[in-house]
């Protein structure tokens, strides 16, 4: 087969010692039966997602579920399957796990079954960032159980990722070239307007200063600067990007959430004062926030006082 092709270069490996390799097991010649071990190559560390890394319990357990599953599931005899269960014993205490977080996985479950029959599956995906998170995604699983008997299974994701730790994008990257959701605030008074765009951000900014040149009522802050009188001030006075992106449902939700805290928070905003359906989400899900942050306030107020 070599000879096909120079680039094709095809190796074979012989057994030795009634031992081969295939895969991530080890098969071994013991008189007329075939036994397995698990096969880790030379190179293979102990490195997972460590105890306290910020990710989600979900990912931090998913090679351990790997590891015990595989442990179930290949008869291994005795002597090997302990080997195998010491291995993850050490491979969990190395990353900062105490031993009782693998016996729990290895215990056998059982399946819940959906005996619901109405209830449609919907997946919502959300960044994991804290403990916090959990709280968050408990609400939505039951407000969709409430409103029409959604059956809401939650994923997460994480920032926190080699493509953002290794970026090849120079810090001096202009961001107003960029696209996403944008703040405009007016430098005589301070109101601010939110808006989002899918070109960059210069380009929306000449956009909303030819309507004021212009004297066109298709930009609301345009709007704001004829009817008070003030100036627009530069791109640099009056721009900021608050969220990089491009055009999807997930800046949409963005936009939305920015135009509710600034006018929670920040008082009145240039933006039409539309009430919107996710304003009853949001201050749900605001309020919440602040009931963690003033719990956790009055936390290190008490430990400061003992100390």
């Amino acid at each position: 087969m070599n000879n096909l092709h120079p680039n094709i270069t095809f190796t074979s490996e012989s057994e030795e010692n009634g031992r081969i390799n295939f895969l991530d097991l080890t098969l071994i010649r013991n008189n007329s039966r075939i036994e397995f071990d698990i096969y880790r190559k030379p190179t293979t560390t102990d490195i997972t997602i460590h105890s306290t890394s910020l990710h989600p319990t979900q990912h931090k357990m998913a090679s351990f579920r790997h590891m015990t599953n595989r442990l179930k599931t290949i008869p291994l005899n005795k002597e090997n399957y302990e080997r195998e269960l010491q291995t993850i014993y050490n491979i969990a205490e190395n990353n900062g796990y105490k031993k009782h977080t693998i016996d729990n996985l290895l215990k056998p479950k059982t399946k819940k079954l959906n005996t619901d029959q109405d209830t449609t599956n919907q997946y919502a995906s959300f960044t994991y960032i804290g403990k916090n998170t959990y709280q968050l995604t408990n609400y939505f699983k039951k407000l969709g159980l409430q409103i029409s008997k959604l059956g809401l299974q939650i994923s997460f994701r994480t920032d926190n990722n080699i493509f953002r730790n290794i970026n090849t994008q120079t810090n001096d990257q202009n961001v107003y070239d960029r696209s996403g959701i944008y703040k405009l605030t007016c430098p005589d008074c301070n109101q601010t307007y939110i808006g989002q765009t899918g070109r960059t951000l210069k380009d929306r900014y000449k956009e909303h200063i030819r309507s004021f040149l212009k004297n066109r009522n298709d930009s609301n802050f345009a709007n704001h600067l004829l009817r008070t009188g003030h100036e627009p001030g530069t791109i640099n006075e009056t721009m900021t990007l608050l969220h990089h992106g491009q055009k999807s449902r997930r800046l949409n939700i963005t936009e939305k959430m920015e135009i509710f805290k600034h006018k929670t928070f920040n008082g009145p905003i240039i933006n039409e004062q539309i009430h919107s359906p996710s304003d009853v989400t949001f201050k749900t899900l605001t309020y919440k926030r602040k009931r963690n942050d003033d719990e956790t306030n009055n936390d290190r107020n008490v430990r400061r006082r003992v100390e």
